[in-house]
């Protein structure tokens, strides 16, 4: 079987290596004739308040543009899915 790679970018901004360790899960649905739909889910980082670390990180706010590629093999990095956060679920 082929080694599989992705990349994963925040408002064109390559994710960092923080950003990737948070990522438990991602989702591309990809139907004919109908919205195409990504989702991450990334863990919940708490600080020793119980607030989300993360909060003030601008990258993860609605309307930030996100794009999840793929590699499959030796094949060049092709898009997923590349659209705004249209939607954050906590």
């Amino acid at each position: 079987m082929p080694e599989l790679r992705f990349r994963v970018y925040f408002g064109g901004s390559p994710a960092t290596v923080d950003d990737l360790a948070h990522i438990e899960e991602i989702t591309i649905e990809q139907t004919e004739d109908a919205a195409w739909e990504g989702r991450l889910v990334m863990s919940l980082c708490l600080d020793a308040q119980g607030n989300w670390a993360r909060q003030s990180d601008l990258r993860l706010r609605p309307r930030t543009q996100v794009r999840v590629e793929l590699k499959i093999g030796t094949d060049d990095y092709r898009p997923l899915i590349d659209g705004p956060i249209v939607g954050i679920e906590s």
